[in-house]
């Protein structure tokens, strides 16, 4: 068994061993027969922070890492990409030295205030952009919060 060219092992008790594995699993969930063991329940960890080049239009791609850096440089708008029930996005979002507006796609629910549709990342502040896909793959499925460092 291979992931991105490292090997793994299925032991006779049909536990599954990687050594020095990674790679992107496109589903929480998978079911696999691996040499007549049956493999039910695949949970996916990932710890990379990958940074996200700015522009002034940026699809979040729910496939991709989890966790996002974002500098911004100019004002820029949201589109969700690869959205559906049960994908979460944690985007790292870092100021530069004047306020930026950040517009995010109309019928997201915003989660302890008012939703304006946007919010405004002030000068010199990091925040985080937390995504939550509850029901579907529709932007109106997506639930977020977006706090910054005081």
């Amino acid at each position: 068994m291979s992931l991105d060219g490292e090997s793994g092992s299925l032991d006779s008790g049909g536990q599954v061993s990687l050594t020095n594995a990674k790679g992107i699993l496109s589903s929480v969930n998978i079911a696999a027969t691996l040499d007549s063991k049956t493999l039910t329940t695949l949970k996916k960890t990932d710890n990379e922070i990958t940074t996200i080049t700015f522009g002034a239009n940026i699809n979040i791609d729910y496939d991709l890492n989890e966790k996002q850096k974002l500098t911004l440089t100019g004002i820029t708008t949201l589109a969700n990409l690869n959205a559906a029930a049960g994908k979460h996005k944690t985007l790292f979002i870092i100021g530069d030295t004047v306020d930026r507006v950040v517009t995010l796609p109309t019928g997201m629910h915003r989660i302890g205030a008012a939703d304006t549709g946007n919010f405004t990342v002030l000068a010199n502040k990091r925040g985080v952009l937390v995504l939550d896909c509850i029901e579907g793959s529709l932007d109106a499925d997506i639930w977020y919060a977006y706090t910054e460092e005081g």
